[in-house]
């Protein structure tokens, strides 16, 4: 659904309004799941310079991964994200100098092997080919969004310890403040316009995609 949505050929230009409404959608839900009556987790107030980096993380990532699953295919983008634990284990080594085993460096080797090779593959011309592959860009985006998903995952990890907050705790400080960073960015990123021209099928694809999200 993910990939319907982000192959029209309207909204694949309007990525920041999507996830700007997701993260709405996740703000308001924490927020109703924190008040006392529900009290699902308990609200914890983090100062808004302090979240600010993690919340612009967390934009890259989101709308990096958008842009990779509208200009590749399903099985590029998925193939990719597996190169995300390499990448974590590379950024905590690189930032804290944490190690992981021999053994468990020398397994994710294969790992890395087989994404060049699924890349390489899935982005070559193919002559009378009816299903679409990846395009260039979708690479770039790809590949721009695992590092975005690295640094966040490292970063998580960090703010976690530092503010002692849960998950609940910093998602529901991190979205409101990713939705106010990206109400400045939209003007100049998207075309807003072109959201009166939606037609009723795909506005309610919108809302199934935010729904399962949220159950997930």
């Amino acid at each position: 659904m993910n990939k319907r949505l982000f192959s029209h050929e309207r909204l694949k230009h309007s990525q920041v309004t999507i996830a700007a409404f997701h993260f709405a959608v996740t703000a308001l839900t924490l927020y109703a799941v924190s008040r006392p009556r529900i009290n699902v987790f308990q609200a914890k107030r983090v100062p808004l310079l302090k979240i600010l980096p993690l919340a612009i993380s967390m934009i890259c990532n989101v709308v990096l991964l958008n842009l990779s699953l509208a200009y590749s295919s399903i099985q590029f983008y998925q193939i990719v994200r597996v190169l995300v634990t390499p990448a974590v284990a590379l950024m905590n080594y690189i930032i804290v100098r944490a190690t992981i085993p021999v053994r468990a460096a020398l397994t994710l080797i294969p790992v890395c092997v087989g994404v060049a090779v699924v890349s390489y593959f899935d982005t070559a011309a193919k002559s009378g080919a009816t299903e679409k592959t990846t395009a260039p860009i979708g690479v770039v985006f790809a590949f721009a969004a695992l590092f975005a998903s690295a640094i966040y995952t490292v970063w998580i990890d960090k703010y976690h310890r530092v503010l002692a907050c849960t998950s609940m705790q910093l998602l529901l400080n991190q979205a409101p403040v990713s939705v106010g960073v990206m109400i400045f960015v939209i003007p100049f990123s998207d075309d807003i316009t072109v959201w009166a021209a939606i037609d009723s099928h795909t506005w309610m694809l919108v809302l199934l995609v935010r729904s399962l999200r949220s159950h997930v």
